[in-house]
């Protein structure tokens, strides 16, 4: 749940960002039109507010869009509801029985599929995971849930890099990961570009650091 909320904050937020890039475009249209307007000539007043028009029709095309795309970076509060009582329901499963909660899942749960993709040449390689839950056909129409890498992360020490870079924040250097992680430049270096190649982080180039990248579907 707090994957799927972090996941679609962060889609939603990039999308917002792009569309007040094209707003603040067409304002910038609207704006010389309207300075244009009252300088041009007779006959080039009609050619001007036909523009003028079509921009101000775009403009509240992307108003629009703009308000549903924030509006999806809120959480619903049906999963608010559930993150609230999360500590009590892991901790109610724990207990649980476990023939009764086996029992529990097969009623609910069609199929988990899980794919496993490789990546890498003869230096580096990862190995990366996604998948869905299917649910039975009567607990509704949004009856799949999509499993993303980080969801099922398996080992691999270069994860530990990974999570080292995202909670730092910023540009991070090859000294700090390796002094964070307890280990050697060079075995570093490599956790760092087997990240990279997973496409978590993002190399800057020589001796330039390393960022987070977007979150891998």
């Amino acid at each position: 749940i707090k994957a799927t909320i972090s996941r679609r904050k962060k889609t939603a937020a990039a999308n917002a960002g792009r569309i007040e890039a094209q707003l603040a475009e067409v304002r910038a249209k609207i704006e010389r039109a309207t300075e244009n307007l009252a300088l041009a000539d007779a006959a080039d007043i009609p050619g001007i507010s036909r523009l003028l028009a079509g921009w101000r029709e775009q403009e509240t095309a992307l108003k629009l869009k703009l308000q549903r795309e924030q509006g999806e970076q809120a959480a619903s509060p049906e999963a608010l509801v559930i993150l609230d009582r999360l500590d009590v329901l892991i901790g109610s499963l724990s207990e649980a029985n476990r023939e009764k909660l086996a029992f529990a899942v097969r009623q609910t749960v069609k199929r988990i599929t899980l794919r496993r993709t490789r990546l890498g040449d003869g230096r580096y390689r990862v190995t990366l995971w996604d998948g869905a839950i299917e649910l039975r056909d009567d607990l509704g129409p949004k009856g799949t849930i999509p499993l993303a890498d980080d969801d099922l992360a398996g080992p691999g020490r270069w994860r530990d890099a990974t999570r080292f870079v995202r909670i730092h924040g910023g540009v991070v250097y090859l000294g700090e990961v390796a002094e964070g992680l307890g280990i050697h430049k060079a075995f570093a270096s490599r956790l760092l570009a087997q990240a990279t190649l997973a496409g978590k982080i993002g190399n800057l180039g020589h001796q330039r650091g390393w960022t987070a990248a977007s979150v891998r579907s």
